[in-house]
């Protein structure tokens, strides 16, 4: 099965929630609350749910089977909920984690399978907890 066929499989995308699908952002740009627009009919883009989605600048962090942690380049993030953060320009590690509903929705580009995920709001992980680092007591 090629890609095409594989994301076509699974057109309608899966609805899960934030614990079942854990989702982590690693933001790499301006977030300005605007929600997406259909190009050719200027209307806001909506979740399966009927919620207007925006964009999030940011790179998606996996955590493998094995335990090593990816960034991975072949995924969108959204948000019914607009995040208006800005990043560092320090180059601090802001990483923000997805609350309530998820939905994943696989397409394909260029040969191969890329995702759409859409999560109800992200909100900021502690710098202790996305470093992985204990806290003292």
């Amino acid at each position: 099965m090629d890609a095409t066929q594989m994301a076509g499989t699974f057109a309608g995308g899966i609805k899960t929630n934030s614990r079942d699908f854990p989702v982590l952002v690693r933001l790499t740009g301006s977030n300005s609350g605007n929600p997406r627009l259909d190009q050719a009919t200027k209307t806001p883009k909506t979740n399966r749910d009927g919620k207007s989605t925006y964009t999030v600048d940011g790179s998606l962090i996996v955590l493998n089977r094995d335990g090593d942690v990816t960034v991975n380049k072949t995924a969108s993030v959204h948000t019914t909920v607009p995040l208006e953060a800005e990043v560092d320009l320090f180059g601090a590690a802001q990483v923000y984690r997805g609350e309530g509903t998820v939905f994943v929705t696989p397409y394909e580009s260029g040969g191969r399978i890329a995702y759409s995920i859409n999560v109800e709001r992200l909100v900021p992980v502690p710098v202790q907890a996305a470093a992985g680092g204990n806290q003292e007591k």
